[in-house]
């Protein structure tokens, strides 16, 4: 085991030279003897428990005559002197483990010892007399010799209570430079400059042993002191040596004083030659006991403030902030800051750049802050990683390190229009948030970041620009190698809008695209047209998605290809067909909260609109028809249960079955065309199936019979809502409501709307329909056979039986002939004869074609 023993020879008489003698006196004196002399160890003097420190590795000594001259000297290794020497008395100096040859010193008395390096042997000495007789023998055994150590030797037990306490160090302290070597234990000095520390040994852990060895230290006494915890640095000698212990716990950082001595109290002696063991307990940091002082340092700083994503980006001023919280005692506390990893040069603290900075002593009982700063011209991947570490070392040689690391990036702001999305190749951070009417993404790369637009249904990419008002364009190209030259970069993205509005003229549950493959857009926070009726009051939608929910035909996609939600205004793409669709809106649940009839034809009705003898301008066809061919079914156009918004497929042919399969559509999953009809098995919808809000949220169900909770038995009405409304197609003040079926311009049209009079039969067409006067001097138009929509049965039933025409107007009939009377509304109906007559019989459950009506 080391024991960092280093002695060194104090030549004080200068002026002296030494000599090697292996004799002395004339040829005429007395006899000389041989003498063997043995030299041992003294064992040590405990203050607890023994111990053996006893090698020689080699030895110096000196034999004085009477005079104190020097009659003879040898270095050697051997334990046991032999030489020869005229008898007498003489005085013997012994020198053991210096190390090497002393023969300059003629004056053993005025060698000095100073402990330190990594010599692993004590010094040992020995100043005695001896007497050499006279013998008639060959050789004069004298007595063994005893030399003992010049050092004391200080053996530590420590352990600490605290589970959360851990011991970092050890060390002696104000110990004796150096003593006179053949008189260790001589009164010391007083000057704390004739005083060193030793070597702190690190520690780790909750317990630790080993010894430590020092030059004595006798100090005294100091008889006031009557209990251990007296024995502190107010009551103990100047120089008194002690044992400092250095822990933490928490980021509490403790230091433990335990003065040396013959006892726990009053003595402060440490003497040659002796072994003192201590057993330490450290039961807690209380510091009102003298013995212990503490203080608490804390080091943070302001980089991680402006962090993403686990990486930082540059901010123009950062702070270094150290905080030490210490009572009376605790010791001063100088920093320093050195840079680990970076870019040293960019690293600036108060303004200076450099890899290294001095903090200087620090504030005990407050905080010493540090303007710092990281700021490279770009971060790449050689300068993007900062780490530094923060030293603070108290006045006792105590150091604690605080590293930090930092990843850095550089910063891009992409600012993007309404109608584009801005995707990132592998960033290294991303996040986009709303901003204005488009959105601002947060990006973090290092030297370079590929971008791709993604433009939104009905829009257009345009470029990426430079500035907010997109005057100096960067690149014409969706996809765009952004490569920064500053740290903190905005770049702005636009894409132009598309889409053909719809709703200039107004909004409406209707709209009708005239174009194949374009795209179009209808706000979609709209109910209907938005306007308030009688009874009826509409709310703000806000959807977040879009769908084609059906649409006619074999193909899905081919009348409306795609739909989509952006800014509160739905967007979609005709196809490659005519037809009929509807676009429902979603809300954040999944739940459908509105839905749009989107009728594509090749030609705008209000073009072709007829204006009646009544002076009302109809459209020419029914409402939905896809083409004006007579014998086709598609002709006939949509079918309404009266009152209610959405539309339900034609009959799948044009002629008089009684009852006719529903044409081809194509649905959504989950928006199949279905029946509910209580009269099937009764009872067995409720009657929350059977309300306006769950038939607009359910768009493709046909709803029958509604239950009357009047009566003791369960009674139906012929209506498909519950309770009756009258005012649903605007009935009570003839104006437009949120539930009317027509584009806009148009509406459901009021009984006044037909000149009974002049409206009369031409001829029957193909048995398709009647081609009908509707004017008093021109003018013909065609009804094709619709017969009506029931769901009664619990399936679709296109029936044709009664009336072979039928289109219904917005008057609810408020007949009271009957208990059933309440659930009918009028429409027109044209006989096999091709009399028209407004027909009161029309249970609204049924569905029947609109002819809507300029408003």
């Amino acid at each position: 085991m080391k024991r960092f023993i280093l002695i060194t020879a104090l030549l004080l008489s200068c002026g002296l030279a030494g000599c090697r003698q292996d004799h002395l006196g004339d040829d005429d004196g007395p006899q000389q003897v041989a003498v063997e002399l043995p030299v041992h160890t003294d064992p040590m003097t405990v203050s607890t428990h023994a111990t053996d420190d006893g090698a020689l590795r080699d030895v110096n000594w000196w034999l004085s005559d009477a005079n104190g001259d020097v009659v003879l000297r040898r270095y050697q290794t051997a334990s046991t002197l032999r030489f020869e020497c005229i008898p007498g008395t003489y005085r013997l100096h012994i020198a053991a483990n210096l190390g090497r040859d002393m023969e300059s010193v003629t004056d053993p008395g005025s060698l000095s010892v100073a402990l330190g390096g990594d010599a692993d042997v004590l010094p040992m000495v020995c100043d005695t007399q001896i007497d050499i007789p006279a013998s008639a023998s060959s050789v004069v055994q004298l007595p063994a010799v005893v030399v003992t150590r010049c050092a004391a030797k200080v053996s530590y037990r420590i352990a600490a209570r605290p589970s959360d306490m851990e011991l970092r160090s050890v060390q002696l302290r104000s110990v004796p430079l150096a003593v006179p070597l053949f008189e260790p234990d001589a009164a010391p000095s007083n000057a704390p400059e004739d005083c060193t520390d030793g070597k702190a040994v690190a520690l780790s852990g909750r317990q630790a042993a080993g010894d430590l060895y020092m030059l004595p230290n006798p100090q005294g006494t100091v008889a006031a002191i009557t209990d251990q915890r007296q024995k502190n640095a107010a009551n103990a000698p100047r120089c008194a040596s002690y044992l400092l212990i250095r822990a933490v716990r928490g980021d509490k950082v403790l230091a433990y004083t335990v003065y040396l001595g013959e006892n726990n109290t009053s003595d402060f002696n440490v003497k040659a030659n002796r072994h003192y063991r201590l057993d330490i307990t450290l039961v807690d940091d209380n510091t009102a006991d003298t013995r212990v002082s503490a203080y608490t340092a804390a080091v943070e700083d302001t980089f991680g403030r402006t962090q993403l994503g686990g990486y930082c980006y540059h901010a123009p001023s950062n702070r270094l902030t150290v905080t030490l919280t210490g009572d009376e005692h605790a010791p001063a506390v100088r920093g320093r800051l050195d840079v680990l990893e970076g870019d040293a040069a960019a690293f600036r603290l108060d303004g200076i750049a450099g890899p290294g900075h001095d903090l200087g002593s620090l504030r005990m009982g407050g905080s010493s802050r540090f303007p710092i700063s990281y700021a490279p011209e770009i971060f790449t991947v050689g300068n993007s990683r900062l780490r530094y570490r923060v030293r603070l070392t108290d006045e006792y040689g105590f150091s604690q390190d605080y590293d930090f690391a930092y990843d850095f990036a550089n910063f891009l702001y992409i600012h993007a229009s309404e109608g584009v999305s801005v995707q990132a190749a592998n960033p290294l951070y991303s996040r986009t948030e709303a901003q204005g009417q488009g959105t601002r993404a947060t990006l973090l790369c290092l030297e370079e970041c590929r971008l791709e637009t993604v433009p939104e249904a009905g829009y257009t990419f345009d470029g990426w620009y430079a500035d907010s008002g997109c005057t100096q364009k960067l690149s014409a190209e969706k996809v765009y190698l952004f490569r920064p030259e500053e740290k903190r970069s905005e770049i702005y993205v636009r894409c132009i809008s598309s889409a053909t509005p719809l709703d200039g003229r107004g909004t409406a549950n209707c709209y009708t695209p005239t174009e194949y493959g374009t795209w179009y857009s209808f706000d979609a926070s709209v109910m209907g047209n938005g306007r308030a009726t009688t009874g009826i009051a509409p709310k703000r939608l806000s959807g977040v998605a879009a769908k084609v929910l059906w649409e006619t035909g074999t193909t899905r996609g081919a009348v409306v290809e795609q739909a989509a939600c952006s800014d509160g205004r739905i967007l979609f793409r005709t196809g490659t067909e005519r037809g009929n669709a509807l676009i429902g809106l979603f809300d954040a649940a999944g739940d459908c909260i509105w839905s749009w009839h989107i009728w594509s034809v090749d030609y705008e009705p209000s073009f072709y609109g007829q204006e009646y003898a009544s002076g009302e301008t109809f459209m020419r066809e029914n409402l939905g028809a896809e083409t004006t061919a007579v014998t086709d079914t598609r002709s006939k156009g949509l079918y309404y249960q009266w009152g209610r918004k959405d539309p339900f497929p034609f009959p799948a042919s044009a002629d008089r079955p009684t009852t006719e399969g529903t044409a081809v559509v194509q649905c959504l999953p989950g928006y199949a065309f279905e029946v509910r009809s209580n009269t099937a098995s009764a009872t067995k919808y409720p009657a929350g199936c059977y309300t306006i809000a769950w038939a607009t949220a359910h768009p493709t169900v046909l709803l029958a019979a509604a239950p009357n909770p009047a009566g003791s038995n369960p009674n139906f009405y012929g209506s498909w809502c519950y309770p009756l409304d009258d005012n649903l197609w605007g009935a009570g003040d003839g104006k437009k409501t949120i539930y009317d079926p027509c584009p806009p311009g148009w509406k459901v049209p009021p009984r006044e709307a037909w000149d009974m009079e002049h409206f009369s039969k031409s001829s029957n067409s193909l048995g398709c329909g009647w081609n009908m006067h509707y004017s008093e001097y021109y003018g013909i138009t065609f009804y094709p056979y619709t017969g009506y929509l029931s769901g009664a049965g619990g399936k679709y039933a296109y029936c044709l039986s009664d009336s072979q025409a039928r289109v219904w107007t917005n008057a609810a009939w408020a007949g009271t002939s009957s208990q059933s009377s309440p659930d009918k509304a009028y429409y027109l109906g044209i006989s096999e004869a091709g009399r028209a007559a407004f027909a009161n019989g029309g249970s609204r459950d049924e569905g029947c074609p609109v002819r809507c009506v300029k408003e």
